[in-house]
């Protein structure tokens, strides 16, 4: 249980409907996540430690580089068919299209 000092009396602080100590002050809740005291958002939401934290930020890191990694693939891809189309074009379609100076 938690206490809050008011006139100088330490008043109970009655928990929330999922067990956890608000915190007015902080606008947090305390609670247990995983047998630890952990720090709450009011909506509920487990605030993640400093180590977490990383953890979840080079996650998103890797997935942002092959999100990258794969958008330049296919770009590549895309040039490779574009070039071998080309490729493929009689010089009469090719000087049609400005591909290839006068002759």
């Amino acid at each position: 249980a938690g206490f809050r000092l008011l006139g100088g009396v330490y008043v109970a602080i009655p928990p929330t409907d999922g067990g956890r100590l608000p915190s007015e002050q902080l606008g947090l809740e305390l609670g247990i996540h995983e047998d630890q005291l952990r720090w709450f958002t009011e909506s509920g939401e487990l605030i993640p430690l400093p180590e977490e934290a990383e953890c979840q930020r080079a996650e998103q890191e890797h997935q942002r580089a092959e999100q990258a990694e794969q958008q330049l693939q296919q770009v590549q891809e895309q040039q490779q068919a574009l070039l071998e189309k080309l490729r493929s074009l009689s010089p009469a379609q090719r000087q049609a299209l400005g591909l290839d100076g006068p002759q």
